[in-house]
């Protein structure tokens, strides 16, 4: 089954998710605290999580939608992007490489 990629903010999470990706919350230039990617939570480890101040997680989910509806995201995706993007200086190398860059994130299967 395909995974979606989710970002939550932690108020969402409960114990018995697994991160999607590492966190590493760093204070004054030093690690306080660090959970690898699969690391499952707990109610401990949501706590730590408050209190060195993360807001959001990553996490997976099934993805249940119709390769149809994947279809019709990916497209509502690129036209909020091109609206946001709309007389924009595309020309400009800066612009032009996130305007892209974007297009592709977003189109992303």
């Amino acid at each position: 089954m395909n995974k979606l990629l989710r970002y939550i903010p932690l108020f969402e999470a409960q114990a018995g998710m697994r991160l999607a990706a590492p966190i590493q919350l760093i204070r004054h230039g030093r690690l306080t605290l660090s959970f690898a990617a699969g690391h499952e939570l707990t109610q401990g480890s949501i706590e730590q999580l408050i209190a060195h101040g993360a807001e959001y997680i990553a996490i997976h989910q099934p993805d249940l939608r119709t390769p149809e509806q994947k279809k019709a995201d990916r497209e509502a995706a690129m036209q909020r992007v091109n609206a946001i993007f709309a007389g924009a200086p595309l020309q400009d190398p800066t612009l032009g490489a996130l305007y892209t860059q974007l297009l592709l994130y977003r189109s992303a299967p």
